[in-house]
């Protein structure tokens, strides 16, 4: 059955979830957030908050933090809204224009937004484990989310654009629904595929491991890869260790919280 579930909040402003073209208002959100709680998922729940939104502000988003906090949820997902072609943002947003609707943040504004809620959350005893994850305990991390950092990790993705993967070997399911029943009539065939290897399997490994509070073990690196490029890797990190954006503790490179993680 169902053992987690994930809230997809977003914002408990309702001038900033009406820009944003969401069917939900604040209230919407509470009673789901009620509900969850009565039936009690074995492995926990989560809020998902979109820092960004148009015609927010700092205040509204320091609200909207406030009042999520105020529902003592074990787990919290914090994104930066991404105004993407094909999307409805992107239409809204088409040439950097808000075409009458409110404006998008500045890109200083969410920057500001997300070393907010970095300092809020870490301030009240959350862990910030991932660039958008925060856990009230250490066991309360999401399994599903941190098993996407994990090298040559397994998982299965159902839906259309679902991505699953094999040991690191990808495979995205089709976009849209004539496609996808499509493929479905079809047998459903997954094509074959292989893990990344060598440098591009470092590549993949640094990406996703960089994601995270835990960083990357340079021996690892050293051990899996080659000491060449655990040199390569501490070369190209010398200049974000100098500004401040990345730390190396012990034999583990990681990125500073927040500004490090803003970089990634």
């Amino acid at each position: 059955g169902v053992t987690r579930v994930s809230l997809g909040c977003q914002s408990f402003d309702d001038e900033a979830l009406e820009a944003a073209g969401r069917a939900h208002r604040r209230q919407d959100a509470l009673d789901a957030v009620q509900a969850v709680k009565r039936v009690g998922p074995r492995h926990g729940w989560s809020l998902d908050l979109i820092s960004g939104l148009p015609g927010t502000t700092p205040e509204g988003w320091m609200e909207t933090l406030h009042e999520a906090h105020s529902l003592n949820p074990p787990h919290v997902s914090s994104y930066d809204l991404q105004v993407e072609e094909g999307t409805a943002f992107g239409k809204w947003y088409s040439d950097g224009e808000s075409n009458g609707r409110p404006p998008l943040p500045q890109d200083e504004e969410s920057a500001d937004a997300y070393r907010v809620a970095s300092s809020f959350w870490r301030s009240r005893g959350y862990l910030h484990y991932e660039v958008s994850s925060y856990a009230r305990t250490e066991g309360e991390k999401s399994r599903h989310n941190s098993a996407y950092w994990k090298p040559r990790a397994s998982w299965l993705g159902l839906g259309l654009g679902a991505a699953s993967s094999e040991q690191g070997a990808r495979f995205s399911r089709p976009r849209k629904m004539k496609d996808y029943e499509a493929w479905v009539a079809d047998g459903a065939i997954v094509p074959e595929s292989s893990p990344p290897h060598g440098a591009d399997a470092l590549e993949d490994e640094l990406l996703t491991s960089l994601r995270t509070a835990a960083g990357i073990d340079l021996t690892r690196v050293r051990d899996v890869y080659s000491s060449e490029y655990e040199r390569a890797v501490r070369r190209g990190a010398q200049e974000a260790i100098e500004l401040g954006l990345a730390v190396v503790e012990g034999e583990v490179l990681k990125l500073t919280d927040p500004d490090g993680f803003l970089f990634s």
